[in-house]
C-alpha cells in the first residue's frame, strides 16, 4: 500500500510540473501539440514579414517591371504560403476531431461543438 502511494508521486524534475507528471504518451502528444502549435505561429509570421516586404518593395518599385514583378511575386507566394498554412491547421483539426487525438483537437481551440455528431 504505502509502495503505491510513493510511485504515485514520482515526476520528472527536469520537467515543468505540469507536464512532468503522467504517462510518456501524454507527454509526447502535448509535446507534439505545442510544436505543431509553434510551427503554425512561425509559419504565418514569416509570412506576414514577406507580405510586408513585398508591398514596400511593390510601392518604391516605381516604374520598374522587373522589380513590381519580383515585389508581385513575394506577395502572391506569401499569401499562397497562408493559405497553406490554414489549410494545414483546419486539415490538423479535423483529423483530431475524426480520430479523437485530443492535443489536435485543442490545437489554439476547440472546434468539436461545431462538428455533426450522432
Amino acid at each position: 500500500m504505502m509502495k503505491e502511494n510513493l510511485l504515485a508521486q514520482i515526476t520528472n524534475p527536469a520537467l515543468d510540473p505540469l507536464i512532468g507528471t503522467g504517462e510518456g504518451v501524454n507527454i509526447i502528444n502535448l509535446f507534439l501539440g505545442n510544436i505543431i502549435a509553434v510551427l503554425l505561429i512561425i509559419g504565418v509570421i514569416v509570412a506576414f514579414i514577406f507580405i510586408i516586404i513585398g508591398a514596400i518593395q511593390w510601392m518604391t518599385a516605381g516604374n520598374d517591371k522587373t522589380q513590381m514583378e519580383s515585389a508581385r511575386g513575394k506577395v502572391v507566394s506569401a499569401v499562397i504560403g497562408l493559405v497553406i498554412l490554414f489549410a494545414v491547421f483546419a486539415i490538423m483539426k479535423i483529423i483530431g476531431a475524426f480520430f479523437g487525438i485530443e492535443e489536435l483537437k485543442k490545437l489554439f481551440f476547440d472546434i468539436s461543438p461545431y462538428l455533426i455528431s450522432d
